[in-house]
């Protein structure tokens, strides 16, 4: 089934169904990188975005895209902190009287990718 989608997506470009700059996101990693191989075999350029990538790197790839030298930005909608897909751990159980309030997180904003990026 993956190569029946990376086959559609090659049609639509080729087809020029999907024209100009487009970002495209995947479920991991991996699946980034596989795309951009797939992708490159056919000799259309494309980059990869992911939380794993220092900052430098991602606003690199970023500077890159608006100037053109790809068409295709591939973006991982994984996060760098995976642990827990359980909700309950990000709330405080310190007093069932007050109400639950989100616990602030120290993490670094230097890492992670979010979907507001202001591409030009």
């Amino acid at each position: 089934v993956p190569l029946d989608k990376y086959l559609i997506l090659y049609v639509f470009i080729r087809l020029g169904l999907l024209q100009g700059k487009g970002l495209i996101f995947c479920n991991d990693v991996n699946k980034c990188y596989r795309l951009k191989l797939v992708l490159k075999q056919f000799h259309i350029n494309a980059a990869v975005l992911n939380a794993e990538m220092p900052l430098n790197s991602r606003l690199h790839i970023l500077e890159e895209f608006n100037r053109g030298v790809f068409d295709y930005l591939i973006a991982s909608d994984a996060s760098v902190d995976q642990g827990d897909d359980d909700e309950s751990d990000n709330y405080s159980d310190v007093d069932d009287n007050e109400t639950n309030k989100p616990i602030q997180s120290n993490d670094n904003d230097e890492y992670g990718v979010h979907r507001g990026m202001d591409f030009q």
